[in-house]
């Protein structure tokens, strides 16, 4: 058992290693567009996975936890929440999330901006104070004069959701759709068409990489 176990992980690290290749160009790219100190404000964990690529400090928050899409929406169109303290609640607003978490690997802590609904979902973390932790040294480094809000149609999305994104005050915003909707941001995958919502960000990075340096050749960040 042992040696299958360590032939499937000596496998995994040829995976990645190889898809780190297929996208090296995409991630050229991205580094000469995204300096340093500019944050990524994700609804899902893509922003981590840029982070990690690049090897850069995490000048965001949003790294291994996700957003409803009404709640991103909300915070991209009024981003001061984000210097909101974090609180914390048993259940979420969202039926759906309340229904899964039984079927979860693991618990996770629900937060919420303080004097708001706008809930944040610590997916990868495991206690409350860790999630806090993190939280609130990585928002210390969000630089709210230089950031990118990306958005996904997941969660409890739908296009009146996409509309309102793309209105928000914010220069640099983009979204991840399936199907073709005529908003400023947009970004619509063809691949992902026959799909309901938009994919993995971690499985499927690669694509994603590809789809948002073809966008950002268009329509650089201001």
């Amino acid at each position: 058992m042992d040696f299958i176990v360590q032939c499937k992980e000596i496998a995994r690290h040829i995976i990645n290693k190889l898809e780190f290749v297929f996208r090296y160009k995409d991630l050229r790219y991205l580094k000469s567009l995204f300096y340093p100190q500019t944050s990524i404000l994700s609804m899902n964990c893509f922003a981590g996975h840029i982070y990690q690529d690049l090897h850069w400090a995490y000048n965001s928050p949003t790294a291994g936890l996700f957003f409803y899409a009404e709640d991103f929406c909300a915070l991209v169109n009024d981003i001061e929440i984000l210097k909101h303290p974090v609180l914390f609640k048993e259940k979420s607003k969202w039926k759906s999330a309340n229904e899964k978490m039984p079927f979860r690997e693991h618990w996770y802590p629900i937060g919420y901006f303080e004097g708001t609904d706008v809930e944040i979902h610590f997916l990868h973390y495991r206690t409350e104070k860790e999630a806090l932790d993190k939280w609130n040294r990585r928002v210390s480094r969000f630089n709210f004069d230089n950031f990118i809000a990306i958005g996904f149609q997941q969660n409890e999305c739908s296009p009146e959701i996409i509309e309102r994104y793309s209105k928000a005050p914010v220069k640099n915003k983009v979204f991840f759709t399936n199907i073709e909707l005529d908003y400023p941001g947009v970004i619509y995958i063809d691949r992902f068409k026959e799909r309901p919502n938009s994919p993995d960000p971690y499985k499927y990075v690669n694509t994603y990489y590809k789809y948002l340096v073809e966008y950002l050749k268009r329509n650089p960040l201001k």
